[in-house]
C-alpha cells in the first residue's frame, strides 16, 4: 500500500520560512510605528551622539560646541556619527531618520540571522524564537534609539552571514569595524577570530574568478578598515588629553566588571559555551558559528550589564539555543539507536541520563536566561517605557510651533539688548532642553546669538532651561531632570512661566536665569 509522504518541498519549506520572517518584519515596523517618541522619550545619550553627526553634516568634523565648547568630544569612537552624518549631508537633519536608521538596522540584522537558520536542523523552531527576540520590549527600545547598538548588531549579522556562506575574509574585513562602532565590537572580533583559528573556516578555491573577486572586495573593505583605524589613532593623539579625560569618565560610569559575571552559574554555562564550540569545532557543524557569536554577545552584557545591551543578551541566548540543537540530535542517536543495533541496556541508560543532563542544562538555562533577559513586560513596557497612549503623542506639530516661536523671540530680545556674560563664557543665549536630547528638534534654530547645551560635559551655565513634563518620562529621566535642577538651584529673582501645555500631561515649563 503506497503510504503519502507529509514532507515538504524544500520550495515550500523556503516560502513558510520568509512568511514567517515577513510576520516578524511587520510586527517590528508596527511596533516602531507605535513606539512613536515616547519609547524611548529622547535620551541623553541620542544627543550626545547625534550632536556631533550633525557637526559632520554641517563642517565635516566632530567638534560640537552644543557637548562642550573647548573641545572635541571623544567619549565613543565616530563610526556611528559618521554614518549618520552622512545620512543627514543627504536627506537633511531629522531626529526621526536617526531613529528609523536603527529600525533598519534591527530588520536587517533578522533577515541575515534568519538566512542562516533557515539550514539549521530545526529552522521553524530557531526562527520562530530569533522572532520572539526581535519583537520582545528590549529590541524595539534599541530599534527605535539613535544609539550605535543597532548598527552595531548589523554588522556583527553580516559578518555571521558572510561566514556561513564561506566568505571569511569578507566577513573578518567587516567585523574589524566594529570597534569603530562602539567598544562592544572588540567582543565580536574575539568571536570572528576565535571561530576562524578554531574552525580552519577558510577556504581556498584559487581555481574560481568569483572567488578572486571577492577577495578584492574583501581586501578593499580591509584597506578601508585600516585607513579608518589610522585616522582614529591620529584623532586620538591630537586630542588625548580630552581621550583620556571622557574614557576615565566612561569607566567611572561603567565600573568594574559585574559581580554576577563571576557567579557559579554563569561559570557553569561557560563551560557549556566551549563544550559547544569545541563539539562544533570536531564536527564542523554549524553549531560553532552560532556558539561563537552567541557567547559573545552573552559575555557583552555580562561584563557591562547596561540596559541598551539587552538586544544582545536576548539575541545571544537564541543563538546559543539554537547552536546546542544539532548536539542534542547527535546526542539522541547515541542514545537511542536504531532498533537492528544491539546495544548493551547499561549503556543506554548511561548515554539516556547524559542526554537528559545536557538536555536540562542548555534548554532550562538558555530558556530561563532568554526570558529573564526581558525587564519588565515582555513585549509591552520596558524599564518604565511604554509605546504612546491612543492619542497623546509625545509631542505634535503645534508643540514644535509653540516652542519654536517661543526661540525665535528669545533671540530677537537678545539681539536687541544682549547680554554681558562673565568671561570666558562665550557672548551668546544659551539653551538647555530637559530632556537633553528634545533640543534635536530644534536643530535648525540654532544661530550664532543662541546656542544649545548638554549639560553633561558643558562647562558653562545655561541662561534658559525648557522642560518638557510627560507621561512618558521615565523615573531614570526625571531624576536626571530633578538632579540638573537641584545642582543649579532656582533662585527668586528667576522668571519661570509654562510655555505650552496639552492633554493635561503633556507641559513646556520654562526657566530664564537670572545669574550665572
Amino acid at each position: 500500500m503506497r503510504t503519502s509522504s507529509l514532507r515538504l518541498s524544500p520550495r515550500s519549506i523556503g516560502i513558510s520560512h520568509w512568511t514567517l520572517c515577513l510576520l516578524v518584519i511587520v510586527g517590528c515596523v508596527l511596533q516602531h510605528i507605535a513606539a512613536g517618541f515616547a519609547m524611548p522619550a529622547p535620551w541623553p545619550d541620542e544627543s550626545s551622539f547625534l550632536w556631533q553627526a550633525i557637526a559632520f553634516q554641517r563642517h565635516n568634523t566632530l567638534y560640537a560646541p552644543e557637548l562642550n565648547p573647548l573641545r572635541d568630544v571623544l567619549w565613543m569612537p565616530p563610526g556611528y556619527m559618521f554614518v549618520i552624518g552622512t545620512l543627514f549631508k543627504i536627506f537633511g537633519v531629522s531626529f526621526a531618520l536617526a531613529r528609523a536608521v536603527s529600525l533598519v538596522c534591527i530588520i536587517g540584522s533578522f533577515i541575515l540571522l534568519a538566512a542562516i537558520l533557515k539550514k539549521h536542523p530545526f529552522p521553524f523552531i530557531s526562527t520562530a524564537l530569533l522572532g520572539v527576540a526581535f519583537l520582545s520590549s528590549p529590541m524595539t527600545a534599541i530599534g527605535n534609539t539613535a544609539r550605535m547598538d543597532s548598527f552595531l548588531l548589523f554588522i556583527a549579522s553580516a559578518g555571521m552571514y558572510f561566514f556561513y556562506r564561506k566568505r571569511d575574509y569578507l566577513a573578518l574585513a567587516l567585523i574589524s569595524f566594529t570597534p569603530l562602532i562602539h567598544p562592544n565590537g572588540l567582543f565580536l572580533c574575539a568571536a570572528a577570530l576565535g571561530y576562524v583559528v578554531t574552525t580552519k573556516s577558510w577556504r581556498k578555491n584559487k581555481g574560481s574568478s568569483r572567488y578572486c573577486w571577492r577577495n578584492i572586495i574583501a581586501a578593499f573593505l580591509f584597506c578601508a578598515s585600516i585607513a579608518c583605524w589610522i585616522a582614529y589613532i591620529a584623532y586620538m593623539t591630537r586630542n588625548w588629553s580630552g581621550f583620556l579625560a571622557d574614557m576615565a569618565r566612561q569607566f567611572q560610569h561603567k565600573g568594574a566588571l559585574a559581580d554576577t559575571l563571576v557567579s557559579p552559574g554563569n561559570l557553569l554555562f561557560a563551560l557549556v559555551i566551549g563544550g559547544i564550540i569545541w563539539y562544533g569545532w570536531k564536527t564542523k557543524i554549524i553549531s560553532a558559528l552560532l556558539a561563537w557569536f552567541g557567547g559573545a554577545m552573552w559575555l557583552l552584557y555580562g561584563v557591562s550589564t547596561e540596559a541598551w545591551y539587552e538586544c544582545f543578551y536576548a539575541v545571544g541566548f537564541v543563538l546559543l539555543f539554537c547552536a546546542s540543537l544539532p548536539i542534542l540530535i547527535k546526542f539522541s542517536h547515541a542514545s537511542f539507536p536504531a532498533a537492528t543495533q544491539t546495544v548493551p541496556r547499561t549503556n543506554m541508560r548511561v548515554r539516556a541520563t547524559a542526554l537528559l543532563i545536557v538536555t536540562l542544562a542548555i534548554v532550562s538555562y538558555t530558556s530561563i536566561n532568554f526570558y529573564k533577559s526581558f525587564t519588565g513586560a515582555p513585549f509591552t513596557s520596558w524599564f518604565g517605557m511604554h509605546a504612546e497612549d491612543s492619542g497623546v503623542p509625545y509631542k505634535n506639530a503645534n508643540d514644535i510651533a509653540a516652542v519654536k516661536q517661543y526661540l525665535a523671540g528669545l533671540q530677537r530680545t537678545f539681539n536687541s539688548n544682549p547680554l554681558q556674560p562673565i568671561q570666558p563664557r562665550p557672548r551668546h543665549l544659551l539653551v538647555q532642553f530637559l530632556p537633553e536630547a528634545d533640543a534635536l528638534f530644534y536643530s535648525d534654530m540654532e544661530t550664532d546669538s543662541m546656542k544649545y547645551c548638554q549639560g553633561t560635559l558643558y562647562p558653562f551655565n545655561p541662561d534658559i532651561y525648557i522642560i518638557h513634563s510627560s507621561r512618558y518620562i521615565t523615573a531614570f529621566l526625571k531624576n536626571t531632570i530633578d538632579s540638573a535642577l537641584t545642582t543649579i538651584g532656582v533662585f527668586h529673582s528667576d522668571t519661570i512661566s509654562i510655555l505650552t501645555t496639552r492633554d493635561s500631561t503633556e507641559s513646556w515649563l520654562v526657566i530664564q536665569r537670572t545669574k550665572n
